[in-house]
């Protein structure tokens, strides 16, 4: 009996709170919910800072461009910012709703003066994916580059109506 401690459980605001200890010690409020939280925000630290780092220089990184995605009535209009690349190097992959865009940017500098040669080379790619909502129809896709984006238009692909069939 006289090293027993108790707990006791109370809902206090909606929220779980376990009281430690017992007797004539003084009660402290436990709230699990706020140490899972904290644990959650640790994790994320965790995993933002191993990702953040990367064995390949800045000018070598590939890059996820934004997009904006616009639903019309019979098709999707998408705007993908691709600052700095030659529209020749841009590949559209469109499979069912599934669209993928890749582009790279290579720049090579050469400045040479007597006794100086200075050759300088950069590398941009630049990769998204992204998923719609309906089957669009690849065949009729209409694409335009201009300042540096790309402007999708996604024609939504016309599924057969569905239809209701009866025995005679």
């Amino acid at each position: 009996m006289g090293n027993k401690q108790t707990k006791k459980v109370y809902i206090v605001k909606k929220q779980l709170y376990i009281i430690k200890g017992g007797g004539k010690m003084a009660k402290e409020l436990w709230d699990p919910f706020k140490e899972m939280e904290e644990f959650r925000k640790k994790v994320d630290k965790m995993f933002n800072d191993f990702w953040s780092t990367s064995v390949f220089p800045k000018n070598l990184r590939i890059r996820e461009p934004l997009v904006d995605v616009i639903d019309n009535k019979n098709a999707y209009v998408a705007k993908i910012d691709l600052p700095g690349v030659d529209p020749k190097n841009v590949v559209v992959n469109i499979d069912k709703n599934k669209v993928e865009v890749k582009a790279e940017n290579k720049v090579k500098k050469e400045e040479k003066k007597k006794n100086y040669f200075k050759k300088e080379r950069s590398y941009t790619g630049f990769y998204k994916a992204f998923t719609l909502p309906e089957a669009v129809n690849a065949e009729k896709t209409k694409m335009d580059f201009k300042d540096g984006v790309l402007s999708l238009t996604l024609p939504k692909l016309k599924l057969p109506k569905k239809k209701v069939l009866r025995l005679k």
